[in-house]
């Protein structure tokens, strides 16, 4: 247990990070019926942290690993089939396709709109229970800085060295 505040917080069994809160809908879109109905009760929280195979811990000890999820969980994978926006399909290597052969992606500005349309269902969909955007545009920024395309601002848009000077990053 960690103390957030006044309040005890559960950690995760196999990091010791503490976890987020996620939705009996989240945990029931994640995983299968019998898996999901053994921890909904218990107030599960998501660990996403990257090198931990637990997905959802909960306060009494019960842990589900990320391999007992019916969906490849991005978050804890960097492979090119991780999703990342599980309302659109994106996936990791989708990102990295796009910034290869055109040096940007519009996977951001797709989800923004997706966003805007309501029709987005991150907080279901997610296994973090949060929308994709903030880890989705990480992502992109990983991969450009892995290629040495420009970062993205926070509108999506890629960033551009002003005034011409040497940033000395090829010395």
């Amino acid at each position: 247990m960690a103390r957030r505040g006044s309040m005890a917080v559960a950690t995760c069994p196999g990091c010791g990070q503490i976890g987020r809160s996620v939705s009996a809908r989240t945990v029931h879109a994640v995983l299968l019926a019998e898996v999901a109905t053994r921890i909904v009760a218990v107030k599960p929280r998501f660990c996403r942290s990257a090198g931990c195979d637990v997905l959802y811990y909960c306060a009494d000890g019960r842990t589900v690993g990320s391999r007992e999820a019916h969906v490849h969980v991005g978050i804890k994978h960097a492979d090119d089939a991780s999703l990342l926006c599980y309302c659109l399909g994106i996936t990791r290597g989708d990102i990295a396709r796009d910034i290869a052969t055109t040096g940007t992606t519009a996977a951001p500005e797709r989800i923004l709109a997706t966003i805007r349309s309501s029709t987005c269902d991150c907080e279901v969909k997610n296994p973090s229970g949060t929308f994709c955007l903030g880890d989705v545009r990480k992502v992109v920024d990983e991969i450009r800085r892995a290629t040495r395309a420009a970062p993205l601002d926070d509108k999506g848009a890629p960033t551009v060295c002003q005034g011409g000077e040497d940033d000395g990053a090829d010395k």
